[in-house]
């Protein structure tokens, strides 16, 4: 197993350096340094594929996955 890294500003774990840039950019960066903003609200994020993702759950409304059961459609939250 692979020794584990830790995030110096909270109880964060992970295994990997990249792992841990991507959970400091998400978790600790302030909201006024996120480069992606969202036209419709006050949403921002450090990462335009969540903006994207914000605007079509949010938004848009899409609904990506279907009960196989009953057919009703929803999105995961994130």
């Amino acid at each position: 197993m692979d020794e584990e890294v830790e995030c110096t500003m909270c109880e964060f774990k992970c295994f990997t350096d990249q792992q841990l840039k991507s959970h400091i950019m998400r978790k600790h960066t302030e909201k006024v340094d996120h480069p992606f903003k969202c036209s419709q609200c006050e949403y921002s994020t450090v990462e335009k594929a969540a903006l994207e993702k914000h605007i079509k759950i949010v938004h848009k409304m899409e609904r990506s996955f279907k009960c196989e059961i009953c057919g009703f459609r929803y999105s995961l939250i994130y």
